[in-house]
């Protein structure tokens, strides 16, 4: 018996090839099979007749960073309702961190209402402590070095 299971889906997996019918297993918050499971049980069923199930997508130009969304709704709902699960954030020259100065963040105010806003970093690893202290999904930084480093919710 598993945990859960999602009967009856499209899936569309990444992968290139075309979308198929088919049901998904679910143990321990990890998906564990994909075939024909109607005759498995499970504690919870999903009957997902008619939709698609799909990977999280990837967000590579957002700016939940200098629009302070990451801030004022870290959970994230706009994007992940848009099946978006990882955004890359700190694009177009317009970061948060590292900053020379708290005056620095003026130039951001034409993009959001800094008002009652305690900005405690200026370094980068401080504002990816400050980061660590919300809930988000999953955020890519492009560091100076053009690598990526991630933040990941422990609990996905």
């Amino acid at each position: 018996m598993y945990s859960k299971i999602i009967k009856n889906g499209t899936i569309i997996d990444g992968t290139g090839k075309p979308a198929f019918k088919a049901d998904i297993a679910i143990e321990q918050d990890k998906i564990v099979q994909i075939g024909n499971l109607q005759k498995a049980n499970a504690e919870e069923i999903y009957d997902a007749t008619g939709k698609y199930i799909a990977p999280g997508f990837v967000d590579i130009q957002n700016h939940s960073d200098v629009y302070w969304t990451i801030f004022d709704s870290p959970s994230l709902d706009s994007l992940v309702a848009q099946g978006i699960t990882t955004a890359i954030i700190g694009n177009c020259g317009a970061s948060l961190a590292p900053l020379l100065s708290r005056d620095a963040l003026l130039s951001i105010q034409k993009w959001h209402n800094l008002e009652g806003v305690n900005f405690n970093w200026l370094t980068f690893d401080e504002y990816l402590n400050e980061l660590s202290k919300i809930r988000y999904y999953f955020i890519l930084f492009q560091s100076k070095n053009g690598k990526y480093r991630a933040i990941q919710d422990k609990k996905l």
